[in-house]
Protein backbone atom coordinates (compact mmCIF):
# COMPACT_ATOMS: atom_id res chain seq x y z
CA UNK A 1 0.00 0.00 0.00
CA UNK A 2 1.49 3.46 -1.14
CA UNK A 3 -0.18 6.60 -1.52
CA UNK A 4 -1.15 6.30 -4.99
CA UNK A 5 -3.02 3.07 -3.67
CA UNK A 6 -4.53 5.00 -0.86
CA UNK A 7 -5.73 7.93 -2.82
CA UNK A 8 -8.00 5.46 -5.35
CA UNK A 9 -9.18 3.93 -2.25
CA UNK A 10 -10.11 6.81 -0.71
CA UNK A 11 -12.21 7.60 -4.39
CA UNK A 12 -13.63 4.44 -4.06
CA UNK A 13 -14.59 4.71 0.00
CA UNK A 14 -16.41 7.94 -1.22
CA UNK A 15 -18.42 6.04 -4.02
CA UNK A 16 -19.29 3.53 -1.54
CA UNK A 17 -20.57 6.69 0.58
CA UNK A 18 -18.37 6.13 3.52
CA UNK A 19 -17.24 9.51 3.20
CA UNK A 20 -20.04 11.96 2.43
CA UNK A 21 -18.93 15.48 3.94
CA UNK A 22 -17.65 18.27 2.60
CA UNK A 23 -17.29 20.17 5.24
CA UNK A 24 -14.49 19.89 8.01
CA UNK A 25 -13.36 16.99 9.62
CA UNK A 26 -14.36 14.35 6.87
CA UNK A 27 -13.78 15.92 3.93
CA UNK A 28 -12.51 13.67 0.70
CA UNK A 29 -8.80 16.20 1.61
CA UNK A 30 -8.68 15.10 5.08
CA UNK A 31 -9.68 11.81 4.91
CA UNK A 32 -6.88 11.29 2.70
CA UNK A 33 -4.52 12.84 5.01
CA UNK A 34 -5.26 11.42 8.18
CA UNK A 35 -4.85 7.84 6.27
CA UNK A 36 -1.72 9.18 4.64
CA UNK A 37 -0.55 9.55 8.06
CA UNK A 38 -1.59 6.15 9.42
CA UNK A 39 -0.32 4.07 5.96
CA UNK A 40 2.91 2.93 7.44
CA UNK A 41 1.35 1.13 10.52
CA UNK A 42 -1.97 -0.04 8.56
CA UNK A 43 1.19 -1.91 6.45
CA UNK A 44 3.08 -3.31 8.87
CA UNK A 45 -0.03 -4.82 10.53
CA UNK A 46 -1.40 -5.91 7.50
CA UNK A 47 1.47 -6.97 6.43
CA UNK A 48 2.04 -8.85 10.35
CA UNK A 49 -1.80 -10.46 9.50
CA UNK A 50 -0.46 -12.04 6.61
CA UNK A 51 2.76 -14.05 7.51
CA UNK A 52 0.83 -15.28 10.57
CA UNK A 53 -1.53 -16.63 8.10
CA UNK A 54 0.49 -17.89 5.01
CA UNK A 55 -2.43 -17.19 2.75
CA UNK A 56 -5.24 -14.67 2.50
CA UNK A 57 -6.87 -14.42 6.13
CA UNK A 58 -10.46 -15.61 6.56
CA UNK A 59 -12.37 -14.92 9.97
CA UNK A 60 -11.64 -18.03 10.93
CA UNK A 61 -7.58 -17.28 11.13
CA UNK A 62 -8.21 -14.17 13.30
CA UNK A 63 -8.87 -13.20 16.25
CA UNK A 64 -10.11 -9.95 17.57
CA UNK A 65 -7.06 -9.06 18.98
CA UNK A 66 -4.83 -9.93 15.94
CA UNK A 67 -7.15 -7.11 14.00
CA UNK A 68 -8.15 -4.41 16.78
CA UNK A 69 -5.46 -2.03 16.30
CA UNK A 70 -5.71 -1.97 12.59
CA UNK A 71 -10.20 -1.21 13.05
CA UNK A 72 -9.08 1.57 15.69
CA UNK A 73 -6.71 3.13 13.09
CA UNK A 74 -8.78 2.53 10.60
CA UNK A 75 -11.75 4.42 12.34
CA UNK A 76 -9.46 7.50 13.25
CA UNK A 77 -8.64 8.16 9.94
CA UNK A 78 -12.95 9.63 9.71
CA UNK A 79 -12.07 10.47 13.58
CA UNK A 80 -15.45 9.30 14.06
CA UNK A 81 -16.77 6.31 16.78
CA UNK A 82 -19.10 4.86 13.98
CA UNK A 83 -17.84 1.75 12.42
CA UNK A 84 -19.09 2.25 8.86
CA UNK A 85 -15.74 3.95 7.64
CA UNK A 86 -13.36 1.32 9.32
CA UNK A 87 -15.12 -1.77 8.18
CA UNK A 88 -15.87 -0.68 4.67
CA UNK A 89 -11.80 0.33 4.70
CA UNK A 90 -11.22 -3.09 6.29
CA UNK A 91 -13.25 -5.05 3.91
CA UNK A 92 -10.47 -3.22 0.92
CA UNK A 93 -7.89 -4.75 2.66
CA UNK A 94 -9.26 -7.86 4.05
CA UNK A 95 -12.62 -8.66 2.19
CA UNK A 96 -12.61 -12.06 4.23
CA UNK A 97 -11.71 -10.60 8.14
CA UNK A 98 -13.82 -7.87 7.94
CA UNK A 99 -17.75 -7.64 7.49
CA UNK A 100 -18.84 -4.67 6.54
CA UNK A 101 -22.20 -2.56 8.30
CA UNK A 102 -23.83 0.16 7.42
CA UNK A 103 -27.18 2.32 8.35
CA UNK A 104 -29.41 1.08 5.39
CA UNK A 105 -28.09 -2.79 4.64
CA UNK A 106 -27.33 -4.09 7.99
CA UNK A 107 -27.75 -1.16 10.94
CA UNK A 108 -25.16 -0.25 12.78
CA UNK A 109 -23.75 -2.22 15.90
CA UNK A 110 -20.56 -2.26 18.46
CA UNK A 111 -18.34 -3.89 15.80
CA UNK A 112 -16.06 -5.31 18.56
CA UNK A 113 -18.84 -7.26 19.17
CA UNK A 114 -20.34 -7.81 16.67
CA UNK A 115 -17.70 -9.39 14.78
CA UNK A 116 -16.77 -11.75 17.42
CA UNK A 117 -20.62 -12.64 17.88
CA UNK A 118 -20.53 -13.24 13.93
CA UNK A 119 -16.73 -15.07 14.01
CA UNK A 120 -18.34 -17.77 16.52
CA UNK A 121 -21.40 -17.95 14.62
CA UNK A 122 -19.93 -18.62 11.19
CA UNK A 123 -17.44 -21.13 13.46
CA UNK A 124 -20.02 -23.03 14.63
CA UNK A 125 -22.50 -22.97 11.45
CA UNK A 126 -22.24 -26.88 9.82
CA UNK A 127 -23.94 -25.50 6.29
CA UNK A 128 -20.64 -23.35 5.12
CA UNK A 129 -20.28 -25.53 2.25
CA UNK A 130 -23.58 -25.90 1.19
CA UNK A 131 -24.05 -21.84 1.84
CA UNK A 132 -20.97 -21.35 -0.44
CA UNK A 133 -22.39 -23.67 -2.92
CA UNK A 134 -25.70 -21.51 -3.31
CA UNK A 135 -23.99 -18.13 -3.26
CA UNK A 136 -21.64 -19.57 -5.91
CA UNK A 137 -24.27 -20.86 -7.85
CA UNK A 138 -26.50 -17.19 -7.74
CA UNK A 139 -22.81 -15.30 -8.41
CA UNK A 140 -22.19 -17.27 -11.43
CA UNK A 141 -26.08 -17.38 -12.96
CA UNK A 142 -25.86 -12.88 -13.17
CA UNK A 143 -22.21 -12.56 -13.51
CA UNK A 144 -19.96 -14.14 -16.70
CA UNK A 145 -16.78 -13.43 -14.92
CA UNK A 146 -15.30 -16.16 -13.17
CA UNK A 147 -14.76 -15.66 -8.98
CA UNK A 148 -11.53 -14.85 -7.42
CA UNK A 149 -10.02 -17.40 -5.70
CA UNK A 150 -10.19 -15.41 -2.58
CA UNK A 151 -13.78 -14.57 -2.99
CA UNK A 152 -14.92 -13.82 0.78
CA UNK A 153 -18.01 -16.18 1.28
CA UNK A 154 -17.69 -16.14 4.66
CA UNK A 155 -18.00 -12.61 5.72
CA UNK A 156 -20.53 -11.98 2.33
CA UNK A 157 -22.99 -15.07 3.59
CA UNK A 158 -22.43 -13.04 7.13
CA UNK A 159 -23.47 -10.15 5.33
CA UNK A 160 -26.63 -11.01 4.02
CA UNK A 161 -27.38 -12.38 7.44
CA UNK A 162 -27.49 -9.41 8.70
CA UNK A 163 -29.40 -7.58 5.62
CA UNK A 164 -31.83 -10.18 5.98
CA UNK A 165 -31.99 -9.75 9.53
CA UNK A 166 -32.44 -5.97 9.44
CA UNK A 167 -35.14 -5.85 6.15
CA UNK A 168 -37.12 -9.54 7.88
CA UNK A 169 -40.69 -8.92 6.78
CA UNK A 170 -42.78 -11.23 9.18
Amino acid sequence: MNLSWWKETVDKLWEWKAIRSQRPPNTKKEIFERGSERLLRINEIYKQIHINNNREPTIRDVSWEDIKELFRLMRDIKNTKSPVFASKLGHFLLPRVFLIIDNEATNVFNYEDLWRKLKLAWQEFNEKENAIKILTDVIKKYNAISLHPDYPFETKILELCMIGYKHITL
